[in-house]
């Protein structure tokens, strides 16, 4: 029984060693390409109907992905111009509430600086409207675009109906992107 043992032990691999039996799907291991391992796990557990990726490394081959999805990067993925996407997030949060309203609201032009409180309420809605079209495809013969895009974020007093409900707070982001 102590032979049958030995003699079993002798036959597997060590730890860390890669069996070359093709039948082994731990031979599949030593294989580089990912054409190669699929094919030699699809053999090593019987698969019929071997399945293989395109052998191309053009980026045509490949699925496109989200930095092309967003800005259309590769030439099968134009859109064409003046289409409106969104660019930063979009939302709309109907109740943020701050633990201490600005009730002196300062500015660097004259005469724009408030020296009395506002009587701002603590709750207000808060939103952000981004929008980007491409104004101009192709701007180096196949490559390059140029972009434009409009990011407004603003929190609006919706909720203080004692000042007919202003605008606290908004910020304009205009940008030209190529």
């Amino acid at each position: 029984m102590l032979c049958a043992l030995g003699l079993a032990l002798a036959a597997t691999p060590t730890f860390g060693q890669i069996p070359s039996d093709p039948a082994d799907p731990r031979a599949c291991l030593a294989l580089t390409t990912e054409a190669e391992r699929l094919a030699c796990y699809d053999q090593a557990f019987g698969r019929e109907t071997v399945l293989t990726a395109p052998a191309t490394d053009t980026p045509q081959a490949l699925a496109p992905s989200l930095l092309d999805r967003r800005w259309e990067l590769l030439p099968e993925s134009k859109l064409g111009t003046f289409g409106m996407r969104a660019y930063q997030p979009v939302y709309v949060l109907p109740f943020v509430a701050s633990r201490e309203a600005n009730q002196t609201p300062d500015s660097p032009t004259p005469g724009r600086t408030v020296t009395s409180d506002e009587g701002l309420t603590r709750t207000e809605v808060e939103f952000q409207l981004s929008l980007k079209t491409k104004a101009w495809q192709g701007v180096f013969g196949q490559t390059g675009d140029l972009w434009l895009a409009y990011t407004q974020s603003s929190r609006w007093q919706l909720y203080n109906s004692e000042l007919s409900r202003p605008f606290r707070e908004s910020n304009y982001d205009p940008e030209i992107l190529l």
